[in-house]
């Protein structure tokens, strides 16, 4: 989030600076802010042994349909060929469900502890930062590649109003975006976007489980694994006027991780390390949203 207002204060004070230079092509500065509506997943499960065995699945968690509305701000910055490019989302959690299963054996026989909850409260966010070229343009198409860091964290919770339970688990993607923009100009004031984006991702989360006393807290386990995402996302846009432009636009995204490891935190001091399956994570996003050209 700082490096993305950093972004923003250096298109209003440099790019005014370096349109005086009439020997410089300067894309004047693109601001967009939107909101919409988003639904997300994520579950997780952990083996019994750091070797995957005694069962290979011994618990699992998931969270499923978390929606709630979001807020997006992206801005855009041009020279030549060449631009930077930022943007950053924050979305509220109000409703879903989440599922937390025990078994005793192998490939989830035997359950020995199920329950099913409501969720009402987390967030989920998300901020990149990148530099990008564009190449191949003609009249109508445009096509842009970019990359950079970018973040994804969220905040998930286990609750019951009923009780005292307020587990919290808190996962953390970050890593680098390598992504394709296609830009095709359907008349003098539709155009349609489609970018697809592949990110190479480092998984670390960290959970705190308040009612199990055996646990330490507020740190009670920690994930880490290494992993891939997959990012899709069309949009239909309308020229309101000579700087605005209206959107309207959707996104699908995926993020996986491989093996990885499961840190428990006793209330005794002592630790111990288990198998982390896997963790996916993915989610749909509707949105509309303003973009303005100074």
């Amino acid at each position: 989030m700082k490096l993305l207002i950093i972004l923003v204060l250096v298109a209003f004070n440099i790019v005014p600076l370096a349109a005086q230079q009439r020997d410089i092509s300067v894309l004047r500065p693109v601001i967009y802010i939107g909101t919409g509506f988003f639904f997300e997943s994520l579950n997780w499960s952990i083996a019994g042994t750091a070797e995957g065995k005694n069962p290979n699945i011994l618990s699992e968690l998931k969270w499923t349909r978390q929606e709630g509305p979001l807020v997006e701000f992206g801005v855009h910055i041009g020279l030549r060929q060449f631009f930077a490019e930022g943007g950053c989302y924050y979305g509220r959690i109000y409703n879903g469900k989440v599922s937390d299963s025990d078994f005793s054996k192998d490939d989830r026989d035997e359950r020995v502890f199920y329950t099913v909850l409501p969720t009402k409260k987390g967030f989920s966010s998300i901020t990149s930062l990148g530099l990008g070229y564009s190449c191949g343009s003609t009249a109508k198409t445009q096509v842009r590649i970019s990359a950079g860091p970018m973040k994804r964290t969220s905040r998930l919770f286990l609750s019951d109003p009923g009780s005292n339970l307020n587990s919290s688990y808190a996962p953390n993607f970050t890593g680098w975006y390598f992504k394709t923009k296609v830009v095709k100009r359907l008349s003098k004031v539709y155009s349609f976007d489609l970018s697809i984006a592949y990110n190479q991702l480092h998984y670390k989360a960290k959970a705190n489980w308040n009612l199990i006393e055996e646990f330490e807290h507020p740190v009670s386990f920690k994930h880490k694994a290494k992993g891939f995402g997959l990012n899709c996302e069309p949009s239909l846009k309308t020229r309101l006027g000579s700087k605005t432009i209206l959107s309207f636009g959707a996104a699908a995204w995926f993020t996986q991780t491989g093996r990885g490891t499961d840190q428990l935190f006793l209330a005794n001091g002592k630790t111990s390390i288990t198998q982390l399956n896997e963790v996916k994570q993915g989610g749909i996003i509707v949105k509309t949203g303003v973009n303005y050209n100074f």
